[in-house]
């Protein structure tokens, strides 16, 4: 499952966290998972909560990613889950329509 994939740690740390896992029938999902990582910009690893979804559409598979550092998940969930929510859903997402309201006189 690709899913599965994203509960391990890139070097060593606490053990991945997975947080919510949903796993529907038709093989779609979301996880949320804290996993440890390095930066691109550092060698101290870093704790990340990654947010992830699966969406089944009649064209195939959508895979949509996103994390930021554990200290900030609090701050960032809600963003975080719109971005993800935008790709695998982008006929529903409040975030392109945010998008949309943001720059003036854009047409889709």
């Amino acid at each position: 499952m690709l899913l599965e994939g994203l509960k391990h740690n890139f070097v060593d740390g606490p053990q991945p966290e997975t947080l919510e896992q949903v796993i529907n029938e038709d093989g779609s999902g979301t996880l949320v998972v804290a996993i440890t990582t390095l930066t691109p910009t550092s060698r101290i690893p870093v704790r990340v909560m990654d947010y992830a979804r699966t969406t089944i559409t009649r064209d195939g598979l959508i895979f949509a990613y996103a994390g930021v550092p554990a200290d900030q998940f609090a701050a960032e969930e809600e963003l975080l889950r719109q971005m993800v929510d935008s790709v695998a859903f982008p006929n529903e997402s409040t975030a392109s329509h945010q998008a949309e309201e943001a720059v003036p006189g854009s047409t889709n």
